[in-house]
């Protein structure tokens, strides 16, 4: 995979100054700051499908459903935006490993949250992955990567200080996260060589304090568009 950091991510705040037109050469990024009233998670939730609902009503704890509302609700907010269509109305397919994609193609795109942010990434052409995860203690990590991890990124790793190990090891986590993402076969594929040797473009994500994030995209280095959108704002 090639790891591209010669262009910068342009971000813009807020829905309204998105004109929700994706070139085939770029990826957008939303970054979705969930702190809505309980009008506007009613809202997003009413877009669910009764399928999504019911998989909602299975999490046992409140924020685990809430979360699962308001990021199914989010991705469809926002393909309805792009696709000019009722968000209610989106219709879903599900790869072998579970990745969810448009039923009828049109759109790419990739979903993830970690402790109540949620991102969501969007191609018009390729495969699109994205991961985001809150920084926190990790028992093991030296196992961890030394399994998951390839021998660059181990040394990506071991060349941090003690202080920023952490950071490196969750950097190179969402890299992975995402690719897997993008492939949409799980954790089998990181054992797959020929995908891995696939021209696929990671870019690290500029996120919030405290978070991490990566997208891949199965395409040429393009600019990525990072919009921060505040759904209390909406």
């Amino acid at each position: 995979m090639l790891l591209d950091e010669s262009l910068p991510d342009e971000s813009i705040w807020g829905a309204a100054t998105c004109s929700f037109e994706l070139r085939p050469d770029e990826v957008h990024v939303w970054h979705v700051e969930p702190h809505p009233s309980e009008a506007f998670a009613r809202r997003f939730s009413s877009f669910l499908s009764p399928e999504e609902q019911d998989r909602a009503a299975r999490f046992s704890l409140e924020r685990q459903r809430s979360g699962f509302l308001l990021a199914r609700g989010a991705i469809r907010y926002l393909l309805g935006r792009y696709l000019d269509a009722d968000p209610a109305g989106l219709e879903f397919r599900y790869g072998s490993h579970g990745k969810p994609l448009m039923r009828g193609g049109g759109i790419e795109f990739s979903v993830t949250r970690s402790s109540g942010l949620i991102a969501c990434a969007f191609a018009c052409r390729g495969d699109v992955g994205i991961d985001i995860e809150r920084i926190r203690p990790v028992a093991r990590t030296a196992e961890i990567a030394e399994r998951f991890f390839t021998l660059e990124e181990q040394a990506e790793i071991g060349r941090s200080d003690s202080a920023a190990r952490l950071h490196a090891f969750f950097r190179c986590w969402t890299r992975k996260e995402a690719f897997l993402k993008a492939t949409g076969e799980g954790l089998p594929g990181l054992a797959n060589p020929a995908a891995a040797s696939h021209a696929w473009t990671v870019r690290d994500l500029e996120a919030p304090p405290g978070y991490v994030g990566a997208v891949v995209w199965s395409r040429r280095p393009a600019p990525v568009t990072v919009h921060r959108y505040n759904l209390a704002l909406t």
